[in-house]
């Protein structure tokens, strides 16, 4: 059984480092990719907690990652995962990490073939399933093909802030994305090239620009000292440690592939057919497949409805109030006619946006953690 992750020594650095270096943020197993019939490489991260005794009768999440993710971005969320009992999961899309790039034809079915291989590499029979904004895109390709994975009797899945396409939600913000060439977007491969090879070796990443990369997953600085004890709560070290933490993790994401050429296009649907996002290409059509077969699955023996909780933010520059509209509008229409099959419940997050919602203090993830065990309750071992 792994002791518990606290400071190994006085030393913010060495904590970092050593956090940082445990084995259970650098997986990878193998799959067939879709698109060359030939076996690849997917990396991916779990909490430290997956191998520990008993802990497959906890809680499995799988976490569909917003744009330009890392698994190594579980590193911020391992230590609510073990307080609260739960495991994460989270992979490298392709492009990422030592996940090969892929056609944007074929991203779409290849995020689905590594999930499922992770899943099997890691023996989970069933999960529940969470996304943050742009991971929705795939999340709905989960609720329609990997229904299998969920939990038999307490399926959940749950979306902070769900990526919502401009052309729905009539964001200002994303509508000017679409518009720019596709040279201003693969200019990103040029610096990360330019970060690794001249920035990395000679900065302390104390500041500057690179350090607001940082900033956009991790929690908001300048918070009251009376906060420092909520602070240690869900991080489990100071505010100087995790500083630390967050250099390293930044420096590890940045030293391999960052595929953010693939991905921007792929989930702004910039040159691309709406196609090559599968059966997320139509959320309503998502719904209603879903609807349609929870209420073939609804027998006695499965009593509790398939829940969906959507988590948006006070202030999103990236759906706006028409994306949370639109996804909101879709849910509720589709659930309204599936009582004790679908339960779908949203809320506001207060004092959040579109970056924060993440934030282990001021998001929903704590309400997410208490939802997916509370189909525990019964005692089922999922796995």
């Amino acid at each position: 059984m792994s002791p518990p992750l606290t400071p190994p020594s006085p030393s913010p650095t060495d904590y970092a480092l050593t956090l940082s270096a445990n084995r259970y943020f650098h997986q990878w197993t193998t799959l067939t990719a879709p698109h060359t019939n030939q076996s690849c490489k997917v990396s991916f991260s779990t909490t430290t907690n997956f191998d520990e005794e008993g802990s497959k009768r906890l809680p499995t999440i799988f976490i569909h990652a917003p744009m330009v993710a890392s698994r190594y971005f579980l590193i911020w969320y391992d230590h609510l995962a073990r307080k609260m009992g739960v495991r994460l999961i989270l992979m490298d899309r392709p492009g990422f990490g030592l996940t090969p790039r892929c056609p944007h034809s074929h991203r779409a079915s290849t995020t689905l073939a590594a999930t499922c291989a992770i899943l099997d590499h890691l023996r989970v029979k069933a999960t529940a399933f969470l996304s943050v904004s742009a991971g929705a895109i795939h999340l709905l390709n989960s609720l329609s093909s990997l229904r299998h994975y969920f939990h038999p009797k307490h399926p959940y899945a749950a979306a902070l802030c769900p990526w919502v396409l401009p052309k729905y939600s009539k964001c200002n913000l994303l509508a000017a994305a679409t518009m720019l060439p596709n040279s201003w977007i693969s200019s990103f491969g040029g610096l990360q090239q330019f970060v690794v090879h001249n920035v990395m070796p000679v900065s302390t990443w104390s500041g500057g620009v690179f350090d607001q990369v940082g900033s956009l997953f991790k929690a908001e600085e300048g918070a009251s000292s009376e906060d420092e004890g909520r602070f240690v709560e869900c991080y489990g070290v100071g505010r100087e440690h995790k500083d630390e933490v967050d250099k390293v993790v930044m420096k590890f994401v940045f030293a391999e592939e960052f595929g953010v050429n693939d991905e921007a296009p792929f989930n702004l649907q910039k040159n691309i057919p709406e196609s090559y996002w599968g059966a997320a290409a139509s959320y309503p059509g998502v719904l209603a497949s879903l609807v349609g077969d929870e209420k073939a699955r609804h027998t006695e023996e499965r009593s509790r409805p398939f829940r969906f909780r959507a988590f948006f933010a006070e202030s999103d520059m990236l759906i706006g109030e028409g994306g949370k509209f639109y996804f909101d509008a879709i849910f509720k229409e589709a659930s309204a006619g599936a009582e004790g099959v679908i339960e779908y419940i949203s809320e506001t997050v207060p004092k959040t946006n579109h970056e924060t919602i993440i934030d282990a203090i001021k998001g929903p993830l704590v309400k997410v953690f208490e939802d997916v065990k509370h189909g525990w309750e019964d005692g089922l071992d999922w796995n």
